[in-house]
């Protein structure tokens, strides 16, 4: 809903809409409607139990609109939830903010809104100039979405920046270059002095994380929040020049002086304190500083290790900033030391660690995954498990033998037709040989690299061998591919990718996708 729209959100309530239908036209029929100062008129049709409606609350309803003496809706609210907005703020008719700060939690009621109070001499869409609007809503609940600050004298921080004292609980203070985790709303006024959000964690429902003092926000929020303790709620005011300055920023016109209410959450050290620690360096010029040790064995090339990581440097002043971590969103990562795509010296380092280890990490910044960085990368990492890579196993599989020697194992049925040749087929697949001592080495594997393979067959897109064993695949089939040198690359081999002369190679591959080629795209 907006100065010359209203924007359908929200879910039909079953019940509303049909006491609404049942009531509508029966109520407007007969004269009981109130009538306010400024023309609005009103019937409740239910009266709720709740609080009454708050200016500057964000409520949730449910909806109809219609023209006066028309039975045809032309908005109402849609989808799994309600529609929501906030109260007295502009953001809709004013019509619709009269009304709602006419009714408590739980109402119902038929509001005719006179076109001073909707859409005026104006036409909009199909409203005709000068409608009045039948209103029907019932109200679910409502929030806070500002802090009420009104009444508050600002505190003038040593920076310049004010500081209203929402709740001025204390305990503990907020710790230079610590994470904090916080909820917020930022805002600025509008011309008319409405309150305009560009970001909550309210509407989307996820706590920020911030590590303070290193530039990962705007300066007077930085300032603002090392101000600030846990517990504490707070709203900042920051002058253009503390936030987005001249310029632009989405919503947020340029000179515009911005304001935060931060709740603090949680402060914490999200690095490694070393006290008693090990100290180990790598063939490769890395550094491990061990706050903790597993396991004494140690993590194979083609094991998968689980962890949890942290990565950071440290800026001019000594600081460390950090880059990413995975305890923010608590998603450990995996890796396979043998594996390609991750920086060299972080897959180098995990030949030294153990299932339990707990261990900082220093890698020179030629290693990095930037080569050209001049950082030295740190990382905090604690082993949580290791365990072996997930090869295709055959249980009591036929063995299929094909042309040339290919030998092929199904050891996960497809479904559907199979209509390959026509087609652009995606795999997942894992390429390996096999040792002498049954040890597995993989060259290859779309599984670690995250970009799967497409092909179309006769296209010699691919080696020989993968083509044949995987020509009559159905979707979500899985098999294990046999493929003799002939077949792959021969008595000369490709030895920088791992695979030696005259090799017989593996391939676990499923077929997770079939997509029709466009005929006109083949000529």
């Amino acid at each position: 809903m907006g100065g010359h729209k209203i924007i359908v959100r929200g879910l039909i309530s079953v019940f509303v809409l049909v006491l609404f239908c049942l009531n509508l036209n029966a109520a407007i029929e007969r004269p009981k409607f109130k009538t306010s100062s400024t023309g609005l008129q009103y019937l409740f049709l239910s009266k709720g139990n709740g609080p009454l409606v708050q200016k500057s609350h964000r409520v949730f309803i449910r909806y109809t609109t219609k023209l006066n003496n028309d039975s045809v809706i032309f908005d109402q609210s849609t989808g799994d939830d309600p529609y929501k907005f906030i109260v007295g703020e502009g953001e809709g008719l004013a019509g619709w903010d009269e009304a709602l700060l006419l009714m408590h939690i739980g109402d119902s009621a038929i509001f005719r809104i006179p076109p001073s109070l909707g859409f005026g001499n104006k036409k909009v869409g199909r409203i005709p100039a000068n409608s009045v609007l039948v209103f029907a809503v019932c109200v679910l609940r409502q929030e806070e979405a500002y802090y009420p600050i009104h009444s508050l004298t600002p505190v003038k921080l040593d920076s310049g920046l004010l500081k209203y004292e929402v709740d001025k609980r204390r305990e503990k203070p907020v710790l230079p270059f610590s994470m904090v985790e916080m909820n917020f709303t930022g805002y600025f006024k509008d011309e008319k002095g409405n309150r305009r959000i560009f970001e909550s964690s309210k509407t989307n429902s996820n706590k920020a994380v911030f590590q303070t003092g290193v530039g990962k926000m705007v300066r007077g929020l930085d300032l603002g929040i090392a101000a600030m303790s846990v517990g504490e709620k707070a709203t900042f005011e920051l002058a253009p020049y503390m936030a987005f300055g001249t310029e632009k920023n989405g919503l947020i016109p340029p000179n515009s002086t911005i304001y935060f209410d931060i709740e603090v959450v949680k402060s914490y050290n999200p690095f490694f304190k070393h006290s008693h620690s090990d100290t180990l360096y790598g063939l490769d010029k890395q550094k491990f500083l061990f706050k903790k040790r597993g396991s004494p064995v140690l993590i194979s090339e083609e094991e998968i290790a689980l962890f949890h990581m942290v990565s950071y440097f440290f800026n001019q002043n000594g600081k460390p900033v950090l880059v990413n971590s995975t305890r923010i969103a608590n998603k450990p990562m995996t890796l396979r030391p043998g594996a390609k795509g991750h920086s060299n010296g972080l897959n180098q380092a995990f030949k030294y660690l153990h299932k339990g280890d707990s261990v900082t990490l220093h890698i020179p910044a030629a290693q990095s995954a930037k080569e050209n960085s001049s950082k030295q990368i740190c990382f905090d990492i604690e082993v949580l498990d290791v365990f072996p890579y997930p090869f295709f196993e055959p249980v009591n599989r036929d063995t299929v033998f094909r042309l040339q020697n290919l030998k092929y194992l199904v050891v996960r049925p497809g479904t559907g037709d199979v209509e390959n040749d026509s087609c652009e087929l995606t795999f997942n697949y894992t390429g390996y040989r096999i040792e002498k001592t049954g040890k597995k080495i993989i060259f290859d594997a779309t599984r670690e690299s995250g970009q799967m393979l497409t092909i179309q067959l006769e296209k010699q897109q691919v080696i020989a061998g993968f083509e044949k064993g995987v020509k009559d695949m159905k979707l979500g089939e899985g098999r294990i591919l046999i493929i003799p040198p002939q077949l792959a690359y021969g008595s000369m081999g490709v030895p920088a990718a791992g695979i030696p002369p005259g090799a017989t190679l593996y391939f676990d591959v499923e077929l997770v996708q079939r997509k029709k080629i466009n005929e006109n795209k083949k000529h």
